[in-house]
């Protein structure tokens, strides 16, 4: 969807789109020539060809002019966050490396109060993933590389 520099431009874009229904984040990377920048993504799709039909979507109600399709099957999940400073100490450890976490209510817990899971994408490589988890695990949580 976009790539700039700027971290927090980046964040914005990605929870605008959210807001949108779109399954938006943001994901640091390493430009050649340039240094740091922040992608916005969306994901989620179940194949490549779903993810060239959504871009044909969005190009054709001009919310895009260019895309690339990319596979990057990797998440990092912390599972079980019981209180909301867990919760919030896991989002400010991936906001703070440029990521834009979602955080989800645990199915099957109790409504008042319940356990959130934290979901960070989207990596290409499960070696990618384990430097956000080794953060993570630096703060006393525990969080696992998941395949999407």
């Amino acid at each position: 969807m976009a790539s700039r520099p700027d971290r927090a431009i980046s964040l914005a874009h990605a929870e605008n789109l959210r807001k949108e229904g779109l399954e938006a984040f943001a994901v640091p990377a390493q430009v050649p020539g340039k240094g740091r920048w922040y992608r916005v993504l969306i994901g989620g799709f179940e194949s490549a060809s779903s993810a060239a039909e959504a871009e044909r979507e969005l190009r054709a109600k001009g919310r895009i002019e260019d895309a690339v399709v990319v596979s990057l099957p990797y998440a990092v999940e912390v599972s079980g966050l019981a209180t909301p400073d867990q919760a919030a100490e896991a989002t400010q450890v991936a906001r703070r490396s440029g990521y834009l976490p979602l955080l989800r209510q645990a199915s099957g817990d109790r409504p008042a109060g319940s356990k959130q899971t934290l979901l960070v994408e989207a990596f290409g490589t499960p070696r990618e993933a384990e430097r956000l988890a080794d953060l993570l695990r630096e703060r006393g949580l525990r969080p696992r590389v998941i395949r999407r």
